[in-house]
């Protein structure tokens, strides 16, 4: 067995390291995102209180702040991302 494998299959004991801080998202890009997802939605949900399982992922702030251009309420959840805590 290679020297790498070896060390893949090496049971760990959990602890990784320090979390490196998540990058800034590019406006552009964040901005062509939103403005999909805008078009995706009626035009109009003021009338509406929204909760969006952001499940820590990538997109935690994208689905949130398109429903909010929108005009409905939103309330987040799972939407602090740490690295390690996707889906959880």
């Amino acid at each position: 067995m290679e020297l790498l494998e070896r060390a893949l299959l090496e049971p760990r004991d959990g602890d990784l390291g320090p979390t490196p801080p998540p990058p800034d998202p590019d406006p552009g890009l964040v901005a062509a995102y939103v403005s999909r997802l805008r078009a995706s939605v009626p035009e109009n949900l003021a009338s509406l209180s929204v909760v969006v399982d952001a499940g820590h992922g990538a997109a935690y702030q994208i689905g949130p702040l398109a429903l909010s251009r929108a005009g409905a309420a939103v309330t987040a959840i799972h939407d602090a991302p740490d690295g390690r805590n996707i889906n959880s």
